[in-house]
């Protein structure tokens, strides 16, 4: 009788160290919400060569889609989508205005802003351009408050100091080539595309002022997830998070994955001072950490300015 007690113990430790093995081993699907340019292209491009994902226990699906509907598919939960990219400042006023309960989940990137003008055009600082045209992001989004952010912290209003022309990066960019404009805003990555072809030169006022009055890198998006999903979801969070710092630490040791995907991320340099230009670009927007500074003063100047509502407690950041 004790013999067959102690085989049915055996048993069930058996059964349950053989259950704890599958369900720590189990591939656990994502679905994620991914922005359609440079930077993510090249980070889950890695992601899934190197198998990251599968190595940290996941296996992600990925829609792409331009930065409005990336937001957009996870606040409305399009096809079950679980994590996505998000701008901050769309993030708070999406929760204010649709009663969701958005939070940060993951860094994603870090972009600075820079204006683009022709390598010709006699432009040289911001106050050159001034009463020019000059290529914005659509009114009203996001993007175009946080360029008008920096315009203020370099000494500057949008609106009343430059004749505005609203698009996309890649619209604001052929406008530029094409002579509609002087000069077109853009992300330290999408303008190292275009710096790439040796047609074009920065002027980083923007930047270096942000820098000044913050003291950190400009938090352009980062990952985001419904509450609901982060607390019924603890043990994919952790592997996200390890899958995405393991994959950042890699691009940033192995800068030469730039070169590697030149025809995803459409670099066109035609030598190597532009190669190392959208090289050095890309590997510095990604963050394997949060900068809690540089996302306060964000939005503490956001709120000052009339571009989001009431700033949300603690609780935005998912442990």
């Amino acid at each position: 009788m004790k013999k067959n007690i102690l085989v049915v113990i055996i048993i069930v430790i058996l059964a349950a160290v053989a259950w704890w093995y599958y369900d720590s081993n189990k591939i656990l699907p994502l679905k994620i919400s991914a922005t359609d340019v440079a930077p993510p292209r090249l980070l889950f491009a890695v992601i899934k060569e190197n198998k990251l994902d599968i190595k940290h226990g996941l296996e992600l699906e990925l829609l792409w889609s331009p930065p409005g509907e990336v937001e957009r598919r996870l606040a409305t939960g399009y096809e079950n989508v679980e994590i996505g990219f998000y701008n901050i400042l769309a993030l708070i006023n999406t929760n204010a205005s649709e009663k969701n309960d958005l939070r940060i989940v993951a860094p994603a990137i870090n972009n600075p802003q820079v204006l683009i003008v022709k390598k010709e055009s006699p432009f040289k600082t911001i106050q050159d351009l001034k009463g020019f045209r000059l290529g914005v992001r659509p009114a009203r989004t996001a993007a175009y408050n946080a360029e008008s952010i920096l315009m203020k912290l370099a000494g500057f209003d949008k609106e009343k100091d430059f004749k505005l022309t609203f698009g996309t990066p890649q619209e604001g960019a052929a406008f530029l080539e094409k002579g509609e404009i002087d000069s077109t805003i853009l992300t330290s990555s999408d303008a190292a595309i275009f710096l790439a072809t040796g047609k074009y030169r920065p002027i980083t006022e923007l930047n270096d002022s942000w820098v000044k009055a913050s003291g950190a890198p400009f938090p352009f998006v980062d990952f985001a997830a419904h509450r609901s999903w982060i607390n019924g979801n603890g043990k994919k969070l952790e592997r996200f998070r390890a899958m995405l710092k393991e994959a950042v630490t890699y691009i940033k040791n192995n800068p030469s994955v730039v070169d590697e995907h030149k025809e995803l991320l459409n670099i066109k340099a035609t030598n190597e001072k532009q190669m190392e230009s959208a090289r050095n670009a890309l590997v510095s927007v990604f963050s394997e950490t949060w900068d809690f500074k540089s996302h306060k003063f964000l939005l503490n100047k956001a709120a000052e300015l009339g571009y989001v509502g009431e700033l949300p407690g603690d609780g935005l950041f998912a442990d």
